[in-house]
């Protein structure tokens, strides 16, 4: 048992020690993407300008909304889908919300949304022209 650990890691040893010296003699080349910011350094040891201009951009506060503005919530967000029912006339869906766990056949409302559709995995529900869904946590 000892031997095999220990031929383990001479070869990882190996294989760190081979790539290292791979990469002295063989070089990636640096990789640049079109679009991006210019790195803040430049091969001459110098920084481009306007990079203060650029960083404090970047460093400053995001604004949060208005106190008193209105904050749109995602229908249905307050209820995760926890399991289903698969029955011959169309299921039902276990799901928990603030109020505890709450079951819905097919086709009944929830808070105002009909469930028109159910998976093992997801449920959609609708209400006009608004369509939600509903999944399951992985």
């Amino acid at each position: 048992m000892s031997r095999g650990v220990g031929m383990i890691w001479a070869g990882v040893t190996l294989v760190l020690v081979a790539g290292a010296l791979w990469a002295k003699v063989w070089p990636l080349p640096a990789v640049v993407s079109e679009g991006t910011a210019s790195p803040a350094v430049e091969r001459n040891g110098t920084r481009p300008e306007g990079w203060r201009e650029a960083l404090s951009r970047s460093l400053q506060p995001r604004l949060a909304p208005a106190p008193g503005a209105t904050v749109r919530e995602q229908p249905l967000a307050h209820y995760e889908l926890v399991g289903v029912v698969e029955a011959d006339t169309g299921g039902w869906g276990l799901f928990r919300g603030s109020d505890g766990l709450t079951t819905i056949q097919l086709g009944s409302p929830l808070d105002g949304y009909t469930l028109i559709a159910l998976t093992p995995q997801v449920a959609t529900f609708e209400r006009g022209e608004v369509r939600v869904t509903l999944s399951r946590p992985q």
